[in-house]
Formats: structure tokens, C-alpha cells, sequence
């Protein structure tokens, strides 16, 4: 008799994946032997490994995933099934854009827009922050200053997204409503 072997029809299951901070590598479990696969959203391959006698894997990917983009993590078996997708997010380490910032003519409201969720902080010339707000769903966002301003102060504006990551500053001058000192004079007597 010729032993015989039944051909291995069964998905594996699929890979446990975890991105690191610097969003250049995947690592996980998986099927001994497998190929573990990381595509971005349009289905291309950053980056692929063999499962090693361990079950765990760890895959450098073509290039730095940084702006919270959709990964799926799949795996290959020797018998070319393919295991269901992991969903994997990208970290977030891209900062928001500088803010769109004005004051009001009277030196008491900033306001502008900015990235939805992100938290809009009015500093003052020493990078004190007067004053935050939260930017709303529309991109706008409006922060009454604690004391109006009205000697043409300098302000900068920036922004800071849910994962942390600062904008660059937008600058701002406040009003000058300041009456300037009544005049000294004098007359010559000659």
C-alpha cells in the first residue's frame, strides 16, 4: 500500500499584528511556515516574512506609516490558503497643518480653523498658553481670551491632534486700541 496524505484545504487563522510607534514594523503571531503579507488600503505590499519555528514574525515595511492609514495583515500557508485579514491602523506622527487664526477687533476672541478634534491653544509672546478650544466638526473653532488685548501683543496660535502632534504656529498681533499718553508741551517764551 502507498500511504497517502490529504491535502491541507484549511485556512489558517488569521495573524495576530501590532504596528510599532515608528510605524516601520509589523510584528506578530502566526502559522509556523506561513507567509505573513502587510498591504496598504489600495491592496499593494509594503512588506512580508515567514512565520519563524516560534510562531512569531516581524516585518520592516517599504517605508514609514505615519498618518493613521488602514493596513490588512494576512498570511499564506505553504498550501497557498489564505488566512481571513487583520486590521491594523497606523500610528499617528504627522503633525496637523498650521491653524487658520484671527482676532476680533475688539482683542477678546480668536478664532479660525483648524483639523476637527484637535485642541487649539492661543499662546503668548513667552509660549504661555492663554486660552484653548476644542475644533468642531465643521473645522472651526472660537476661544474668548481671558483678558482682551488691545496694545498689539503678539500671539501664536497652534494646534494639537488627538495622538498629540503639534502644528506649526500661526502668528497673530492683537489690535491697538490703546489711547496713547496725552501730548507735553511747552511754550518758548521768546
Amino acid at each position: 500500500t502507498v500511504p497517502l496524505t490529504a491535502p491541507d484545504l484549511t485556512a489558517p487563522s488569521a495573524p495576530t499584528a501590532q504596528i510599532d510607534a515608528a510605524g516601520l514594523t509589523v510584528t506578530g503571531t502566526g502559522e509556523i511556515g506561513a507567509t505573513v503579507t502587510v498591504r496598504d488600503a489600495t491592496g499593494a505590499t509594503l512588506g512580508n516574512a515567514l512565520v519563524n519555528g516560534q510562531g512569531g514574525y516581524s516585518i520592516i515595511l517599504s517605508g514609514p506609516q505615519i498618518d493613521r492609514q488602514a493596513l490588512t495583515v494576512i498570511q499564506t500557508d505553504p498550501a497557498n490558503n489564505l488566512s481571513p485579514a487583520t486590521a491594523l491602523t497606523a500610528p499617528d506622527r504627522t503633525p496637523p497643518a498650521t491653524p487658520v487664526a484671527s482676532i476680533d477687533p475688539t482683542g477678546t476672541t480668536v478664532s479660525g480653523t483648524g483639523e476637527p478634534g484637535a485642541i487649539v491653544a492661543i499662546r503668548d509672546a513667552s509660549g504661555a498658553t492663554l486660552v484653548t478650544a476644542t475644533v468642531d466638526g465643521q473645522s472651526s473653532y472660537s476661544a474668548t481670551l481671558p483678558t482682551p488685548l488691545i496694545d498689539r501683543e503678539p500671539l501664536t496660535v497652534v494646534q494639537i491632534d488627538a495622538a498629540g502632534n503639534v502644528s506649526p504656529a500661526a502668528a497673530l498681533t492683537a489690535p491697538d486700541l490703546t489711547i496713547p499718553a496725552a501730548p507735553t508741551a511747552q511754550i518758548d517764551a521768546t
